[in-house]
């Protein structure tokens, strides 16, 4: 089976890319710290009005892993966790010379990263994004590679992505400097929760 790294990998072998800028810095940095933190939103956030006719206002039954049962079919909220409960969550990775970075994973990952990854974290390289995901991959294989362990593992990936493109840890002109025929694989993400923001304050 292809994971995510093996997809990209071979993506980058058939465009006949060079290897990314930032993989041959000497970042000088240790991870010393990782921690959950809350955010608020900058801006209150628009209030949402579903449009007259839509499927949610009308009382739509909408298929779900729990159709089967008649008790649990008519909305999501009678089987999924209670709100507050497994929310998303945000982590902070420092380094030892004050560069941070942030990233958001999905329900119930925050406790993968604080229970199982922080001493995994600690001491690394922050720039050796594909060694650390693999070393948290194959971590967490005993307990799960589905749901909460791939949402513990986005959060830490999207931080460390997060640190290095700032510039404190790896400017510009040396990281992600233009070069002609020179490409990199773009990533995306979407997330359901509403506890954390693009644009957020740290709490």
């Amino acid at each position: 089976m292809m994971h995510r790294r093996s997809f990209l990998r071979l993506g980058a072998l058939a465009a006949n890319a060079a290897p990314l800028p930032f993989q041959a810095e000497n970042s000088k940095l240790k991870i010393n710290g990782v921690r959950l933190v809350h955010t608020r939103p900058k801006r209150p956030v628009p209030a949402y009005q579903p449009a007259a006719g839509s499927w949610s206002t009308s009382g739509v039954e909408v298929a779900n892993p729990m159709s089967i049962y008649p008790e649990y079919k008519p909305t999501r909220s009678l089987f999924m966790p209670d709100p507050g409960k497994l929310d998303g969550f945000t982590v902070e990775i420092s380094t030892d010379k004050g560069v941070k970075g942030y990233g958001s994973g999905g329900t119930a990952g925050g406790e993968v990263v604080m229970g199982h990854f922080t001493k995994l974290l600690i001491g690394e390289d922050p720039f050796n994004i594909e060694r650390i995901w693999d070393i948290l991959f194959r971590s967490s294989m005993y307990y799960g590679q589905g749901g909460v362990v791939p949402n513990a593992i986005s959060g830490v990936d999207l931080a460390l992505w997060d640190l290095v493109a700032t510039p404190w840890a790896c400017p510009s002109t040396n990281c992600w400097e233009a070069r002609p025929r020179r490409a990199f694989p773009p990533t995306a993400r979407a997330t359901i929760s509403s506890s954390t923001s693009s644009s957020a304050t740290i709490e």
